[in-house]
């Protein structure tokens, strides 16, 4: 009952992000780190691809880190006990606004096509003991950032989720493609 709670707190409350300057890779870290007893305990393999260049963004860390660990533990929940993979790949995104882009992907089989529509519906879910708000609230985050979040799903093989996150998402798009052209933006 009270993850339950948590979780819808954690959906219903106005999300206001505190922005602050931020290091994605060590965003991930950290969930992982949170993690790692699980992962270890299910002798899940987590592989880390990070981009070491990668453009520092504006962003509230603590609501990033609540993302990577719902999907972080999404995956540790689908893919097989002792024969669990998650890679994690982060890189600059290429385009010409600027941002960064994070790839999630498991061998956990995928997600059902018949499901796939509704897994950002807020208490839709097949875990049993689930609240359905994990991807739900992922998706608000995302959206509070102004990022974009994409599935790319392998029914029967994995599925990845990819995410992408502006440099500033108090900017326009726009805005932000001119500062990059005219070279005032964040270091790229």
């Amino acid at each position: 009952l009270e993850n339950i709670l948590q979780d819808i707190l954690t959906f219903s409350k106005d999300t206001r992000i505190q922005i602050e300057e931020c290091n994605v890779n060590t965003i991930i870290k950290s969930a992982l780190d949170v993690l790692a007893l699980e992962t270890a305990d299910r002798e899940i393999e987590v592989n880390t691809c990070f981009y070491t260049e990668l453009d520092p963004i504006l962003a509230d860390p603590q609501h990033l880190k609540q993302v990577f660990l719902n999907l972080i533990t999404n995956a540790v929940h689908q893919v097989p006990e002792k024969k669990g993979l998650i890679n994690i790949m982060t890189y600059n995104t290429h385009s010409s606004a600027g941002g960064v882009t994070i790839e999630f992907t498991d061998n956990g089989g995928g997600i059902p096509p018949e499901i796939i529509d509704n897994i950002f519906n807020p208490f839709f879910t097949t875990k049993e003991g689930g609240t359905g708000l994990g991807l739900a609230i992922i998706r608000k985050i995302i959206d509070n950032h102004r990022g974009h979040l994409s599935v790319r799903n392998r029914p029967g093989v994995g599925v990845t989720f990819v995410i992408n996150l502006p440099l500033d998402p108090r900017k326009p798009q726009e805005e932000l493609v001119e500062e990059r052209v005219a070279g005032v933006g964040m270091r790229s």
